[in-house]
């Protein structure tokens, strides 16, 4: 799942920064998140299942703990995706974003391709993505611009939560 979260996020640096973007562009990519998040759905109702039978008593707080991991993971790819939305509105078809939005999606893609692996290398890349959330905060001139520093925190926070529980 991170790792489609990862492709997404890097892609929309890529296309944000000046790469042309494939036609179909950004839906393959959220179709992939959106296939992984039908699997952690899955999960989540297996563990459910393993709470409630009595012989599997003995798993149940390894299956809470898998469920906690998934609910985070299943809201840091929706923010991604809520983010990804916000930066590739029409408004912004051509145009260049500001700095930090460009170096917090960097933050964030980095973040989860290393999180499992390197949880405070990733926790870092957590904490970039929210310094550039408030940056962006600082600076808003309008609606949108607040609701993009919103989401890049948003962003931010759900890594951070998945990086915390994988530590656990």
């Amino acid at each position: 799942m991170l790792t489609a979260v990862h492709d997404v996020l890097v892609h929309t640096a890529g296309v944000i920064g000046g790469r042309a973007a494939a036609p179909e562009w950004p839906l393959p990519d959220i179709d992939s998140v959106d296939q992984q998040l039908g699997g952690l759905i899955q999960a989540r109702i297996f563990a459910r299942q393993t709470l409630l039978a009595p012989r599997r008593w003995g798993v149940r707080e390894r299956a809470q703990r898998a469920e906690r991991q998934t609910v985070c993971v299943a809201l840091f790819a929706g923010s991604a995706l809520h983010l990804v939305r916000v930066v590739t509105s029409p408004d912004d078809v051509g145009g260049q974003l500001s700095q930090p939005v460009c170096a917090a999606i960097d933050d964030l893609a980095t973040g989860a391709a290393v999180a499992e692996a390197d949880p405070a290398v990733a926790a870092a890349h957590a904490a970039a993505a929210r310094r550039c959330a408030a940056d962006l905060a600082s600076v808003a001139r309008n609606t949108k611009e607040i609701v993009l520093a919103d989401v890049v925190r948003a962003c931010a926070d759900d890594l951070q939560q998945v990086i915390d529980l994988r530590q656990k």
